[in-house]
């Protein structure tokens, strides 16, 4: 990813996060983004949510949250047995999914 960050392929970075969204694992990949410095290169968005405080309900500042929201998704889509085909990140909006019995 920081190569195609270096050579500014914004077509290859976004097929890359795409990758990384719909491996079973994808939090794992977006915490190891972070940790190397490039996920808020690829989503600068998302550099002010590092600091910013939530509600006293949460325990966590809101990029650490959406990390956590994005891994227990990937917690139930595994449970879930969906495929990878049937992941949300690839998947078609009018694709059928097949619960386990």
């Amino acid at each position: 990813m920081a190569a195609l960050l270096a050579r500014h392929d914004t077509a290859g970075v976004r097929d890359e996060l795409v990758a990384l969204l719909a491996d079973p694992w994808g939090a794992a990949w977006l915490r190891a983004l972070d940790e190397a410095g490039l996920l808020t290169r690829v989503i600068p968005e998302l550099e002010p949510a590092r600091t910013v405080d939530q509600p006293i309900v949460h325990f966590l500042p809101v990029l650490a949250h959406s990390l956590e929201a994005v891994a227990a998704v990937d917690w139930l889509l595994r449970e879930l047995h969906v495929s990878e085909v049937e992941h949300p990140a690839t998947a078609s909006s009018d694709l059928k999914r097949t619960l386990p019995a």
